[in-house]
């Protein structure tokens, strides 16, 4: 996993607007460290069977490692910024969640969101859980199968065009998906409403 020093950064204001305090990751050889070995089966994962958060998902874990490198392994550790307002943070998870369904269709990341309500992405991802109690990928991932059992119920549209739509790469991805999610394939779901 290569992780840029962009991304470590970005987390030293919440804001994303101050220049970086963090100097340089220290070298230590022969630590095992579960969240970061966690984060590295996810992504892993994510790879080998796509899900429905998409690039959304790899922002995320790329977030939260960047997170625990600079915490527990950066000379200078994470500086505290200050605390937003509660109000501002809600408006801020309001319009995240408008941002996403506008987007459905397309393929969004964790950049492209916190850049829409303005706040960095380390500092989105920590706000959208604390607020919502999901992660912005999986918030995204329940939009877009609500998204895709609208879609299935109208049935007029192909499987494979809903599949493609809700920016799953196959089909076959969509519909291992959407059985996870629903207890039934997408076909069985369309069955059973008509």
């Amino acid at each position: 996993i290569y992780l840029s020093m962009d991304r470590l950064l970005a987390l030293s204001d919440p804001e994303g607007s101050a220049s970086a305090s963090l100097h340089h990751v220290r070298y230590l050889a022969g630590v095992r460290d579960e969240s970061i070995v966690q984060i590295g089966h996810a992504l892993a994962e994510d790879l080998r069977n796509p899900s429905a958060a998409g690039r959304l998902l790899v922002d995320s874990l790329t977030a939260a490692l960047a997170n625990r490198m600079a915490r527990n392994y950066c000379d200078t550790g994470m500086p505290r910024g200050t605390a937003a307002t509660a109000a501002r943070d809600m408006r801020r998870v309001r319009l995240a969640i408008e941002f996403m369904r506008a987007h459905l269709d397309q393929p969004i990341g964790l950049d492209e969101i916190a850049a829409a309500v303005a706040v960095s992405p380390f500092h989105f991802a920590r706000l959208f859980r604390a607020s919502t109690g999901l992660p912005p990928y999986r918030y995204l991932a329940n939009l877009r199968m609500e998204n895709a059992r609208r879609l299935l119920a109208h049935g007029r549209m192909p499987l494979a065009e809903i599949a493609l739509s809700m920016q799953f790469s196959t089909p076959a991805n969509f519909a291992r998906a959407f059985r996870q999610a629903a207890g039934m394939s997408p076909t069985e779901y369309r069955r059973q409403l008509s």
